[in-house]
């Protein structure tokens, strides 16, 4: 499945093709994700530029503009 979304041309169905990869995965994985942050904090829709990184320690501030 994932040699065949590589190589897909369409972007809209190489999307679709992930996105069923990921469901399969979740089912057949070996473990439980119980809790899982998605954001570190909210940034207002004008801000651009900002980099969060992996952790808060690694957030770059130098390139954001409003």
């Amino acid at each position: 499945m994932t040699e065949a979304a590589l190589t897909e041309q369409d972007t809209a169905r190489r999307t679709a093709m992930y996105e069923e990869i990921q469901r399969e995965f979740l089912k057949v994985a070996p473990f439980a994700i119980l809790f899982q942050q998605t954001e570190q904090m909210g940034v207002q829709e004008s801000v651009e530029g900002l980099s969060l990184g992996a952790a808060v320690t690694a957030a770059a501030y130098w390139n954001v503009t409003k």
